[in-house]
């Protein structure tokens, strides 16, 4: 049985559930995994070993991290406007990769090997 005629039934019988009278809009788009439990266990383990370079605490670096690699968005609370960085966890394999690959590139600029996946068993 493919992947469609698994889920296919269950959409159906989803969208037959939706209540009259009401409108909604489905989006469909092609999958993307999100970051693997692997990458973001590699992630804190840089942090750490930046933090232990640099003494900052690591939640220090995943903040400064965030806002120098990833974009920025504007969020309103209260009526007053922010500059917030997106956060790690809406970033997908690729995305999460590539960020890694720029904090990899800042700790060799501070002269720094980080640890690498082989390394960790």
């Amino acid at each position: 049985m493919t992947a469609r005629e698994k889920v296919a039934p269950h959409l159906l019988r989803y969208l037959e559930n939706l209540p009259a009278g009401q409108a909604f809009s489905v989006t469909i788009e092609p999958y993307t995994p999100s970051r693997t439990h692997p990458q973001n266990n590699l992630y804190w383990k840089w942090m750490g070993e930046l933090a232990e370079h640099t003494g900052y605490t690591p939640d220090e670096l995943h903040t400064h991290c965030k806002q120098q690699f990833l974009p920025q968005r504007i969020i309103t609370i209260q009526g007053k406007q922010y500059q917030v960085a997106e956060s790690t966890t809406r970033l997908n394999k690729q995305e999460f990769s590539d960020y890694m690959l720029r904090i990899e590139k800042l700790a060799a600029e501070m002269g720094m090997a980080l640890t690498q996946p082989a390394e960790i068993q």
